[in-house]
């Protein structure tokens, strides 16, 4: 729908990728106020998951915003290293996610 009416094809989808962004830390958030804090926190596999969505989304939320600017800059260093930085933080948010399957493995 984004690309059809709002944006073009052509162009990084900066609406509805932000939006997303929002949305899925927000929901992660409210999560973690209802699950309360116990003190086993990290033997919790949705804690894992959780806790690599907090650290990917509000991160990405930024380069989101900023990616068709970015994009568009003559500076491509600066965009290489941006994007670099967001692999890395989705590697990050990868292997924290395989800790919580891990756990989940294990059956603890």
């Amino acid at each position: 729908m984004n690309f059809t009416f709002l944006q073009s094809i052509y162009t990084f989808n900066t609406y509805t990728r932000p939006l997303e962004a929002i949305l899925i830390t927000f929901f992660c958030l409210l999560h973690l106020y209802k699950s309360g804090f116990s003190e086993n926190w990290l033997r919790q596999p949705n804690n894992w998951f959780n806790g690599g969505i907090l650290i990917y989304f509000p991160a990405a939320f930024i380069i989101f915003i900023l990616s068709n600017y970015l994009t568009k800059s003559s500076n491509s260093s600066m965009n290489t290293m941006v994007w670099n930085i967001h692999a890395a933080l989705v590697l990050f948010m990868y292997l924290i996610w395989a800790r919580g399957f891990k756990l989940i493995g294990n059956g603890r």
